[in-house]
Protein backbone atom coordinates (compact mmCIF):
# COMPACT_ATOMS: atom_id res chain seq x y z
CA UNK A 1 0.00 0.00 0.00
CA UNK A 2 2.82 2.42 0.87
CA UNK A 3 4.63 1.61 -2.40
CA UNK A 4 1.56 2.71 -4.35
CA UNK A 5 1.48 6.03 -2.48
CA UNK A 6 5.17 6.79 -3.22
CA UNK A 7 4.62 7.15 -6.98
CA UNK A 8 2.60 10.39 -6.77
CA UNK A 9 5.24 11.78 -4.41
CA UNK A 10 8.03 11.01 -6.87
CA UNK A 11 5.95 12.48 -9.67
CA UNK A 12 5.46 15.72 -7.75
CA UNK A 13 9.19 15.91 -6.92
CA UNK A 14 10.09 15.41 -10.57
CA UNK A 15 7.66 18.13 -11.61
CA UNK A 16 9.10 20.46 -8.97
CA UNK A 17 12.65 19.78 -10.15
CA UNK A 18 11.62 20.48 -13.74
CA UNK A 19 10.07 23.79 -12.69
CA UNK A 20 13.19 24.80 -10.77
CA UNK A 21 15.40 23.94 -13.76
CA UNK A 22 13.14 25.91 -16.11
CA UNK A 23 13.28 28.94 -13.80
CA UNK A 24 17.07 28.78 -13.54
CA UNK A 25 17.40 28.41 -17.31
CA UNK A 26 15.09 31.35 -17.97
CA UNK A 27 17.09 33.53 -15.59
CA UNK A 28 20.31 32.54 -17.33
CA UNK A 29 18.86 33.31 -20.72
CA UNK A 30 17.60 36.68 -19.52
CA UNK A 31 20.81 37.71 -17.80
CA UNK A 32 23.37 36.05 -20.04
CA UNK A 33 24.56 33.78 -17.20
CA UNK A 34 25.78 30.59 -18.90
CA UNK A 35 26.88 28.95 -15.66
CA UNK A 36 30.52 29.63 -16.51
CA UNK A 37 32.04 32.59 -18.38
CA UNK A 38 31.16 32.41 -22.05
CA UNK A 39 34.09 32.56 -24.47
CA UNK A 40 33.96 35.08 -27.33
CA UNK A 41 36.77 34.93 -29.88
CA UNK A 42 38.16 37.70 -32.06
CA UNK A 43 40.22 36.97 -35.17
CA UNK A 44 41.53 40.12 -36.82
CA UNK A 45 43.69 41.36 -39.69
CA UNK A 46 46.87 43.38 -39.41
CA UNK A 47 47.11 47.13 -39.87
CA UNK A 48 46.50 49.49 -41.60
CA UNK A 49 42.81 48.74 -41.07
CA UNK A 50 41.35 47.36 -37.87
CA UNK A 51 37.69 46.46 -38.15
CA UNK A 52 36.99 46.31 -34.43
CA UNK A 53 37.92 48.23 -31.27
CA UNK A 54 38.73 45.16 -29.21
CA UNK A 55 38.90 46.99 -25.87
CA UNK A 56 35.53 48.69 -26.35
CA UNK A 57 34.07 45.40 -27.58
CA UNK A 58 35.26 43.53 -24.46
CA UNK A 59 34.00 46.31 -22.17
CA UNK A 60 30.55 46.18 -23.75
CA UNK A 61 30.32 42.47 -22.93
CA UNK A 62 31.48 42.81 -19.31
CA UNK A 63 27.95 42.57 -17.92
CA UNK A 64 27.58 39.13 -19.50
CA UNK A 65 30.49 37.72 -17.49
CA UNK A 66 32.26 36.47 -20.60
CA UNK A 67 35.87 36.27 -21.71
CA UNK A 68 36.97 37.94 -24.95
CA UNK A 69 39.98 36.10 -26.37
CA UNK A 70 41.94 37.65 -29.26
CA UNK A 71 43.89 35.33 -31.55
CA UNK A 72 47.65 35.62 -32.00
CA UNK A 73 48.68 37.90 -34.85
CA UNK A 74 50.90 35.23 -36.37
CA UNK A 75 48.13 32.63 -36.68
CA UNK A 76 46.12 32.32 -39.88
CA UNK A 77 42.46 33.31 -39.64
CA UNK A 78 41.25 29.76 -40.31
CA UNK A 79 43.59 28.15 -37.77
CA UNK A 80 42.75 30.79 -35.16
CA UNK A 81 39.02 30.26 -35.65
CA UNK A 82 39.37 26.47 -35.40
CA UNK A 83 41.39 26.81 -32.19
CA UNK A 84 38.75 29.09 -30.67
CA UNK A 85 35.97 26.67 -31.62
CA UNK A 86 37.89 23.82 -29.99
CA UNK A 87 38.37 25.97 -26.87
CA UNK A 88 34.59 26.38 -26.61
CA UNK A 89 33.96 29.83 -28.10
CA UNK A 90 30.24 30.53 -28.44
CA UNK A 91 30.74 33.51 -30.76
CA UNK A 92 33.69 34.32 -33.03
CA UNK A 93 34.17 37.66 -34.77
CA UNK A 94 36.41 37.24 -37.82
CA UNK A 95 37.86 40.36 -39.45
CA UNK A 96 39.39 39.65 -42.83
CA UNK A 97 40.85 41.72 -45.67
CA UNK A 98 40.23 38.90 -48.17
CA UNK A 99 37.21 36.59 -48.65
CA UNK A 100 37.25 33.70 -46.18
CA UNK A 101 37.37 30.36 -48.02
CA UNK A 102 38.01 27.61 -45.42
CA UNK A 103 35.00 25.21 -45.22
CA UNK A 104 36.36 23.42 -42.13
CA UNK A 105 35.62 26.46 -39.97
CA UNK A 106 31.96 26.37 -40.97
CA UNK A 107 31.74 22.61 -40.47
CA UNK A 108 33.28 22.75 -37.01
CA UNK A 109 31.26 25.82 -36.02
CA UNK A 110 28.06 24.00 -36.96
CA UNK A 111 29.14 20.96 -34.93
CA UNK A 112 29.69 23.14 -31.84
CA UNK A 113 26.84 25.60 -32.54
CA UNK A 114 29.30 28.51 -32.63
CA UNK A 115 28.04 31.78 -34.11
CA UNK A 116 30.36 33.24 -36.78
CA UNK A 117 30.32 37.00 -37.44
CA UNK A 118 32.44 38.03 -40.44
CA UNK A 119 33.47 41.67 -40.71
CA UNK A 120 35.46 43.19 -43.57
CA UNK A 121 35.62 41.09 -46.69
CA UNK A 122 32.72 38.64 -46.94
CA UNK A 123 33.26 34.86 -47.06
CA UNK A 124 32.24 32.88 -50.11
CA UNK A 125 28.46 32.92 -50.42
CA UNK A 126 28.19 29.12 -50.62
CA UNK A 127 29.98 28.85 -47.27
CA UNK A 128 27.79 31.51 -45.71
CA UNK A 129 24.69 29.66 -46.91
CA UNK A 130 25.98 26.37 -45.50
CA UNK A 131 25.54 27.41 -41.86
CA UNK A 132 22.55 29.19 -40.33
CA UNK A 133 24.62 30.89 -37.61
CA UNK A 134 27.11 32.54 -39.96
CA UNK A 135 26.61 36.18 -40.95
CA UNK A 136 28.58 38.65 -43.09
CA UNK A 137 28.90 42.28 -42.10
CA UNK A 138 29.78 44.08 -45.33
CA UNK A 139 31.86 47.07 -44.41
CA UNK A 140 34.78 46.45 -46.72
CA UNK A 141 36.40 48.90 -49.12
CA UNK A 142 33.82 48.31 -51.88
CA UNK A 143 31.21 50.26 -49.95
CA UNK A 144 33.60 53.18 -49.49
CA UNK A 145 34.40 53.20 -53.20
CA UNK A 146 30.69 53.29 -54.00
CA UNK A 147 30.10 56.25 -51.67
CA UNK A 148 32.96 58.22 -53.24
CA UNK A 149 31.88 57.31 -56.78
CA UNK A 150 28.33 58.49 -56.17
CA UNK A 151 29.50 61.76 -54.60
CA UNK A 152 31.86 62.49 -57.49
CA UNK A 153 29.21 61.57 -60.09
CA UNK A 154 26.59 63.80 -58.49
CA UNK A 155 29.04 66.71 -58.28
CA UNK A 156 29.99 66.23 -61.95
CA UNK A 157 26.35 66.16 -63.05
CA UNK A 158 25.51 69.25 -60.98
CA UNK A 159 28.55 71.17 -62.24
CA UNK A 160 30.31 71.66 -58.91
CA UNK A 161 32.98 69.26 -60.23
CA UNK A 162 34.20 71.06 -63.33
CA UNK A 163 34.54 69.34 -66.72
CA UNK A 164 38.00 70.80 -67.36
CA UNK A 165 38.32 69.79 -71.05
CA UNK A 166 34.57 69.87 -71.78
CA UNK A 167 34.55 66.32 -73.12
CA UNK A 168 31.52 65.21 -71.05
CA UNK A 169 33.69 62.53 -69.42
CA UNK A 170 34.98 62.38 -65.87
CA UNK A 171 38.76 62.22 -66.34
CA UNK A 172 40.34 60.19 -63.53
CA UNK A 173 43.63 59.12 -62.02
CA UNK A 174 43.73 56.33 -59.45
CA UNK A 175 46.29 56.10 -56.64
CA UNK A 176 45.62 52.66 -55.19
CA UNK A 177 48.63 51.26 -53.30
CA UNK A 178 48.86 47.50 -53.29
CA UNK A 179 49.52 47.36 -49.56
CA UNK A 180 46.11 48.89 -48.85
CA UNK A 181 43.50 46.12 -48.31
CA UNK A 182 41.15 45.76 -51.30
CA UNK A 183 42.61 48.85 -53.01
CA UNK A 184 41.70 47.51 -56.45
CA UNK A 185 38.10 47.04 -55.33
CA UNK A 186 37.96 50.71 -54.26
CA UNK A 187 38.83 51.81 -57.78
CA UNK A 188 36.54 49.31 -59.48
CA UNK A 189 33.55 50.33 -57.38
CA UNK A 190 34.33 54.05 -57.75
CA UNK A 191 34.25 53.77 -61.55
CA UNK A 192 31.22 51.46 -61.56
CA UNK A 193 29.23 53.81 -59.36
CA UNK A 194 30.00 56.74 -61.65
CA UNK A 195 28.63 54.76 -64.57
CA UNK A 196 25.59 53.74 -62.50
CA UNK A 197 24.69 57.42 -62.15
CA UNK A 198 25.20 58.13 -65.84
CA UNK A 199 28.73 59.56 -65.69
CA UNK A 200 31.26 57.92 -68.01
CA UNK A 201 34.94 58.07 -67.21
CA UNK A 202 38.37 58.33 -68.79
CA UNK A 203 40.94 56.56 -66.60
CA UNK A 204 44.17 58.32 -67.61
CA UNK A 205 46.47 56.45 -65.23
CA UNK A 206 46.06 53.86 -62.54
CA UNK A 207 48.95 53.45 -60.11
CA UNK A 208 48.45 50.04 -58.53
CA UNK A 209 49.74 46.48 -58.56
CA UNK A 210 46.26 44.96 -58.85
CA UNK A 211 45.41 46.03 -62.39
CA UNK A 212 43.21 43.00 -63.04
CA UNK A 213 40.69 44.22 -60.49
CA UNK A 214 40.21 47.42 -62.48
CA UNK A 215 39.50 45.83 -65.86
CA UNK A 216 35.87 46.90 -65.76
CA UNK A 217 33.54 47.26 -68.77
CA UNK A 218 33.17 51.04 -68.68
CA UNK A 219 32.91 53.11 -71.83
CA UNK A 220 36.01 55.13 -72.80
CA UNK A 221 38.23 53.61 -70.09
CA UNK A 222 41.82 52.75 -70.94
CA UNK A 223 44.92 51.79 -68.99
CA UNK A 224 48.38 53.17 -69.78
CA UNK A 225 51.77 53.61 -68.13
CA UNK A 226 50.70 51.55 -65.13
CA UNK A 227 53.15 51.78 -62.24
CA UNK A 228 53.77 49.21 -59.48
CA UNK A 229 52.51 49.81 -55.97
CA UNK A 230 55.86 51.19 -54.85
CA UNK A 231 55.31 54.14 -57.20
CA UNK A 232 53.61 55.70 -54.21
CA UNK A 233 56.76 55.34 -52.14
CA UNK A 234 58.93 57.83 -54.05
CA UNK A 235 59.00 60.51 -56.74
CA UNK A 236 58.05 58.06 -59.48
CA UNK A 237 54.47 59.07 -58.74
CA UNK A 238 55.42 62.20 -60.65
CA UNK A 239 54.95 60.21 -63.87
CA UNK A 240 51.31 61.28 -63.81
CA UNK A 241 52.58 64.60 -65.21
CA UNK A 242 52.59 62.81 -68.59
CA UNK A 243 48.80 63.03 -68.69
CA UNK A 244 46.35 65.88 -69.17
CA UNK A 245 44.66 67.36 -66.12
CA UNK A 246 42.10 65.03 -64.52
CA UNK A 247 38.87 66.18 -62.90
CA UNK A 248 39.28 63.75 -60.00
CA UNK A 249 42.02 61.65 -58.40
CA UNK A 250 40.62 58.76 -56.35
CA UNK A 251 42.80 57.31 -53.59
CA UNK A 252 42.83 54.37 -51.21
CA UNK A 253 44.25 55.49 -47.88
CA UNK A 254 45.35 58.75 -46.29
CA UNK A 255 48.94 58.40 -47.51
CA UNK A 256 47.83 58.15 -51.14
CA UNK A 257 45.57 61.19 -50.68
CA UNK A 258 48.45 63.24 -49.33
CA UNK A 259 50.63 62.27 -52.30
CA UNK A 260 47.80 63.06 -54.72
CA UNK A 261 47.35 66.51 -53.17
CA UNK A 262 51.06 67.25 -53.40
CA UNK A 263 51.15 66.12 -57.04
CA UNK A 264 48.14 68.27 -57.90
CA UNK A 265 49.80 71.24 -56.20
CA UNK A 266 52.99 70.78 -58.21
CA UNK A 267 51.01 70.51 -61.45
CA UNK A 268 48.88 73.57 -60.72
CA UNK A 269 45.70 71.50 -60.67
CA UNK A 270 44.41 72.45 -57.22
CA UNK A 271 41.09 74.24 -57.29
CA UNK A 272 39.71 72.36 -60.28
CA UNK A 273 40.97 68.80 -59.77
CA UNK A 274 39.20 67.18 -56.83
CA UNK A 275 40.61 64.44 -54.64
CA UNK A 276 38.40 61.57 -53.44
CA UNK A 277 39.89 59.55 -50.59
CA UNK A 278 39.04 56.48 -48.57
CA UNK A 279 40.35 57.00 -45.02
CA UNK A 280 41.16 54.37 -42.40
CA UNK A 281 39.14 56.01 -39.61
CA UNK A 282 37.06 59.05 -38.76
CA UNK A 283 40.14 60.65 -37.19
CA UNK A 284 42.13 60.13 -40.39
CA UNK A 285 39.26 61.49 -42.46
CA UNK A 286 38.95 64.61 -40.33
CA UNK A 287 42.70 65.19 -40.56
CA UNK A 288 42.47 65.12 -44.37
CA UNK A 289 39.58 67.59 -44.28
CA UNK A 290 41.27 69.93 -41.80
CA UNK A 291 44.44 70.01 -43.89
CA UNK A 292 42.48 70.64 -47.10
CA UNK A 293 43.98 67.47 -48.59
CA UNK A 294 40.83 65.83 -49.96
CA UNK A 295 37.42 67.01 -51.15
CA UNK A 296 35.36 63.81 -51.03
CA UNK A 297 36.15 61.57 -48.07
CA UNK A 298 34.68 58.27 -46.93
CA UNK A 299 35.89 56.51 -43.81
CA UNK A 300 35.45 53.27 -41.95
CA UNK A 301 33.50 53.99 -38.77
CA UNK A 302 35.03 51.55 -36.33
CA UNK A 303 32.96 52.92 -33.43
CA UNK A 304 29.67 52.11 -35.13
CA UNK A 305 30.97 48.72 -36.29
CA UNK A 306 32.06 47.83 -32.76
CA UNK A 307 28.71 48.87 -31.31
CA UNK A 308 26.72 46.76 -33.77
CA UNK A 309 29.00 43.75 -33.33
CA UNK A 310 28.49 44.06 -29.57
CA UNK A 311 24.72 43.98 -30.04
CA UNK A 312 25.00 40.93 -32.29
CA UNK A 313 27.17 39.14 -29.73
CA UNK A 314 24.78 40.00 -26.88
CA UNK A 315 21.92 38.47 -28.85
CA UNK A 316 23.88 35.36 -29.84
CA UNK A 317 24.97 34.68 -26.25
CA UNK A 318 21.37 35.02 -25.14
CA UNK A 319 20.15 32.57 -27.80
CA UNK A 320 18.37 35.21 -29.87
CA UNK A 321 18.54 36.15 -33.54
CA UNK A 322 21.75 38.17 -33.88
CA UNK A 323 20.02 41.29 -35.24
CA UNK A 324 17.08 41.28 -32.84
CA UNK A 325 16.19 44.85 -31.79
CA UNK A 326 19.01 46.24 -33.98
CA UNK A 327 18.77 49.05 -36.52
CA UNK A 328 20.50 47.00 -39.23
CA UNK A 329 18.94 43.89 -40.72
CA UNK A 330 20.33 41.32 -43.17
CA UNK A 331 19.45 41.00 -46.83
CA UNK A 332 18.36 37.75 -48.43
CA UNK A 333 22.00 36.61 -48.66
CA UNK A 334 22.71 37.04 -44.93
CA UNK A 335 24.70 40.23 -45.44
CA UNK A 336 24.52 43.38 -43.33
CA UNK A 337 25.69 46.71 -44.80
CA UNK A 338 27.30 49.24 -42.47
CA UNK A 339 30.61 50.72 -41.51
CA UNK A 340 31.65 53.31 -44.10
CA UNK A 341 30.40 56.87 -43.84
CA UNK A 342 30.86 60.04 -45.85
CA UNK A 343 32.53 62.90 -44.04
CA UNK A 344 30.12 65.78 -44.54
Amino acid sequence: MMKKNLFPVFLRLAALAACIYACVLSVRLATGDHGSPALVGVVGPAEPISYLDTDAFAESLAELDCEVRVSDAGTSAADAALQLIEQGAEVIVIGSDVPFTDPDVFTQAAAHSTTLLFVGASPQQKLLDSYDKAWALDNDAAHGGQLLGKQAAMAFREGSLQDVDDDKLLDCIGLLPGDYPSAGIVGREFLAECEHYGVYTDLHHNFTDVMADLHYSLNEVWQQDAQPADALEDDSAGDISDTSQPEVIFCAGSRAAELAHEQARQMGWLGTTRIAALAESRESAQALRDAGTADYIAYYDREIATSILSQFTHNALNYRFVAQDCTVQPDENKHFIFGYQLLE
